[in-house]
């Protein structure tokens, strides 16, 4: 498997959500911790990540210091494929 280059996302900050993403690996999108690089990290095919990238978008996972929105639960078709790994 190829190696992972990863990058901090622009919504992250310095304090608190700070998530990396990898994009140049075809076929999979990689998502981790910025501040656990060593830790799981969050593999989806590019149709998932479209998926949840518009769920975050359109807020529905808005919580904490957001205004909650009621919205039906995220669908993903099991084609998209998800998968969680450890190094």
């Amino acid at each position: 498997m190829s190696e992972f280059n990863y990058r901090k996302s622009s919504y992250s900050d310095d304090r608190e959500e700070c998530v990396e993403i990898a994009t140049n690996v075809p076929h999979a999108i990689a998502i981790r911790d910025s501040k656990d690089p060593g830790g799981p990290i969050l593999r989806l095919a590019p149709a998932a990540w479209t998926l949840f990238r518009n769920a975050v978008t359109e807020g529905q996972f808005a919580g904490g210091h957001r205004r909650k929105v009621q919205r039906p639960a995220l669908s993903v078709p099991t084609e998209v494929g998800a998968v969680v790994t450890t190094h």
